[in-house]
């Protein structure tokens, strides 16, 4: 390290060089010929192999073989694990990925693309679909006031996140300003960027997709969500450890489902000890009734870890579920949530679901407030309190009340409740820009073109 820097600065300089090869990068992306049948794939930051990403990714694979699907991640355990299964995959800053993020002409992807995928390689003329991540009570976006934001009013008239993000790398090495929120900034400047495609759910979703990331109309399209494709049918193969306690519950006559809440300040606040703290009381009445828990946090939550152990509550993570717990939730009997879209999903499985909403105001003071009223769209019991969930969720395994209100709110979230979301997606990108699209330049192509206009130019 150098003499007399101290060590942030010095990280903040790497990281400041780091900014500048982007910008090169970024720079060649808005001069590389596009091939719109390279289409690259990526979710949650690059870290995972899961969400709406995957499942269309491997609908193409099996159903599109003149496009070439490309995954792309951060980690490299999971570009081997994307591999064993067959398909192509490569870490963010290898050459191969590089180069495919340069000439993909379609880039997919559920949280944002300077997340999911190598920000460098956007460019005017790339297509971009957000697929997201769930979309329904809460609200995001531009909605979401509780995210404090003084520079909103600047996002729409900034076009180069890269060079914004150097901007502010270099304020805070000369200033030493630690208000200056670099990756939320990022984020809150993909809101306004022109999406090609924001696939969602149904005409109550859309308006609040259009609503929160200031899209056109035309932009947001029904389709469904492709994670959603999981649930139906046994084209998913479950098996592992979670897998084998689901089945053994049943043989015993027993009821198993899944906690799933939802992130608290997006993981700042700390969950799994409120959870550990009122579970643990729960844990003789789930055995008195031969009910088990799953429990499941958030991805926001997932380095939180318990070292407790209880017989009829199992904390599950991701890896247990094979980083995907979609084809899990049609084996279980039921589902207790607060706030999280998980229940909208869910209401394809038609089973009852608990609400434990002991925390609503706090959450919608200090959190996210809600884009629909709370009570109407959420169809099963509402439970304030610990200690009346597992008499409130015993009383619905035995008797079902909500069945009526379950039919009635899938049919406001989900216009196509059959499975089918992938293939509407892909179908829709591909009669868009391949069978209606002249077949693309190639690089040589391309070259011989460049080199021609600076030939002309010299003359």
């Amino acid at each position: 390290m150098m003499s007399g820097m101290k060590p942030n600065m010095w990280k903040e300089t790497c990281l400041f060089c780091k900014e500048i090869v982007h910008l090169f990068l970024y720079w060649i992306a808005h001069r590389m010929p596009l091939s719109n049948r390279i289409w690259i794939f990526g979710s949650w930051f690059g870290e995972t192999y899961n969400d709406n990403s995957k499942y269309i990714f491997e609908y193409v694979n099996a159903n599109l073989p003149d496009i070439t699907a490309v995954w792309l991640s951060r980690k490299k355990d999971i570009v081997l694990n994307v591999r064993r299964r067959g398909y192509k995959a490569y870490c963010f800053y290898s050459l191969s990925g590089i180069w495919y993020a340069l000439r993909a002409g379609v880039a997919i992807f559920c949280v944002g693309y300077t997340a999911d995928l190598p920000g460098f390689c956007i460019s005017n003329s790339k297509k971009l679909i957000q697929l997201w991540h769930g979309i329904g009570t809460k609200k995001i976006g531009v909605m979401n006031t509780k995210q404090k934001d003084t520079n909103k009013k600047i996002y729409p008239y900034i076009q180069n996140p890269y060079l914004t993000k150097i901007i502010l790398r270099l304020s805070k090495i000369l200033f030493n300003s630690t208000a200056t929120k670099i990756n939320h900034l990022v984020y809150k400047l993909e809101l306004f960027q022109n999406y090609t495609f924001f696939p969602t759910l149904s005409p109550s979703t859309k308006k609040m997709a259009v609503e929160s990331f200031n899209l056109p109309n035309e932009k947001v399209i029904i389709t469904g969500s492709p994670r959603n494709d999981g649930l139906f049918g046994n084209k998913f193969i479950i098996t592992g450890k979670i897998s084998k306690i689901i089945e053994d519950v049943h043989n015993s006559n027993g009821f198993i489902g899944f906690y799933m809440p939802t992130h608290r300040q997006e993981g700042g606040e700390e969950m799994l000890k409120v959870i550990n703290d009122n579970l643990r009381s729960c844990q003789k009445m789930l055995e008195e009734k031969n009910i088990y828990l799953f429990v499941k946090l958030h991805q926001f939550h997932q380095s939180e870890s318990s070292s407790e152990h209880f017989k009829n509550i199992i904390y599950v993570s991701s890896q247990d579920l094979n980083d995907d717990i979609y084809p899990f939730l049609p084996k279980t009997d039921f589902l207790i949530t607060d706030y999280s879209t998980i229940y909208i999903d869910y209401l394809l499985v038609n089973k009852p679901v608990v609400f434990l909403n002991y925390d609503l105001e706090r959450y919608t003071a200090l959190d996210r407030e809600l884009f629909f009223p709370y009570e109407e769209v959420t169809p099963g019991p509402k439970v304030s309190s610990w200690e009346q969930l597992i008499p409130t969720l015993s009383k619905q395994l035995k008797k079902d009340n909500y069945k009526k209100q379950r039919q009635k709110m899938k049919e406001f979230f989900h216009t196509y409740p059959d499975g089918n979301s992938s293939r509407r997606i892909a179908e829709k990108i591909y009669n868009s820009f391949i069978t209606a699209s002249p077949k693309p330049r190639t690089l040589s192509a391309w070259m011989k073109a460049r080199f021609a206009s600076e030939a002309r130019r010299a003359k």
